[in-house]
């Protein structure tokens, strides 16, 4: 339980327009737009729900991350990340690895629904 504790955990929506992450210790959610853009263009980092770009997609949950209370920037937070109930089991691993890659200790995917 001391575990838990020392390092709150997070829920992100990671979606195709906008990124949402809600934090136990804010009472609004963190959102910014799901695109990072780079040399005039905008790359997006989900198309129909699923990750396209694993780079992009890192960078917008990181910069969240970043945003999250101190309470929780000192530690790398557990994360609840959800993927549409239709997406593969490669689709789900690009989604675990990028949130990963972002600075999650741990990572669980779900279905969106939930």
């Amino acid at each position: 339980m001391l575990e838990r504790l020392a390092r709150p955990g997070l829920a992100i929506d990671l979606g195709t327009a906008a990124t949402r992450m809600h934090c136990p210790l804010r009472v609004q959610p963190l959102s910014r737009p799901s695109v990072i853009w780079r040399g005039g263009a905008p790359r997006p980092a989900l198309c129909g729900g699923v990750v396209v770009d694993s780079e992009v997609a890192a960078g917008v949950v990181a910069e969240l991350l970043r945003k999250a209370p101190r309470r929780v920037l000192g530690r790398r937070p557990r994360v609840l990340v959800c993927a549409p109930s239709d997406a593969s089991e490669a689709e789900r691993g690009a989604l675990e690895q990028a949130v990963r890659r972002a600075g999650a200790a741990q990572v669980a995917v779900v279905p969106e629904p939930l």
